[in-house]
């Protein structure tokens, strides 16, 4: 897990950390002497190109094809649900206002889990679901012992998992590795998804930035996962 612990405190490409640290490194170079100073630029110059192409919409949804598209954008209505289970992570605001909507379309309230921490508790709540419908667990800080969790769960309530799409093909695989095939994955949209279509995909924004990061992210962790055996 070093390689994702790494990335999960510096950040991957397209992140605030990643993007601070690559100034560092180039201060850094600058400072030994006129030489190194040039190659510092030279290294700024790719890493802005970097993130100017990473922040276009129309690069985010490249980089986001290999994830399944929302639920909503596959299915017309929600059957509704006797038990949710929300897993924290990226994009948290589009996941809670998943959970929110299968809470709402199911016909009694149904049990809500959450694996995550009190900043996904506070989504729950801004996005309707009242502070005492659903319990919170923070001890699986990670997305395989959150499958663990998952997998320590009672059978029997008809149970939906919702992640955000990114994550979602991890997570599948996750749990088919450990057995779990009686809860039906719910993939969640991004927080905001980028345009794919008109003039706008063409226009850097934050929030494709925000999704080509995670899309890496996840493609590596992917990659790691499967090297590690894990899936």
């Amino acid at each position: 897990m070093f390689l994702l612990d790494i990335l999960k405190f510096v950040g991957g490409p397209g992140s605030l950390g990643f993007l601070l640290l690559s100034i560092v490194a180039a201060v850094a170079l600058a400072a030994v002497g006129p030489r190194t100073r040039r190659w510092a630029w030279r290294w700024l110059g790719i890493v802005a190109c970097a993130y100017i192409f990473l922040s276009l919409p129309v690069v985010a949804s490249r980089f986001a094809r290999y994830a399944p598209p929302p639920w909503s954008a596959l299915h017309p209505t929600r059957p509704g649900a006797e038990r949710i289970v929300v897993i924290d992570g990226d994009n948290q605001r589009g996941r809670a206002r998943e959970a929110a909507a299968w809470y709402q379309a199911s016909a009694t309230p149904p049990q809500v889990l959450v694996s995550g921490g009190r900043f996904m508790a506070q989504l729950l709540v801004d996005a309707g679901i009242a502070p005492g419908r659903f319990q919170i667990d923070d001890t699986a800080p990670t997305t395989r012992t959150q499958v663990m969790w998952m997998h320590a769960l009672a059978r029997g309530p008809r149970t939906v998992v919702i992640t955000s799409r990114l994550q979602a093909p991890r997570l599948a695989a996750l749990m088919a590795r450990a057995g779990i095939d009686d809860m039906t994955l719910v993939p969640a949209p991004v927080d905001r998804e980028p345009p794919r279509t008109g003039g706008w995909r063409f226009v850097p924004s934050w929030s494709a930035l925000m999704v080509s990061r995670d899309a890496c992210y996840e493609r590596l962790a992917l990659l790691y996962y499967r090297w590690r055996g894990w899936i």
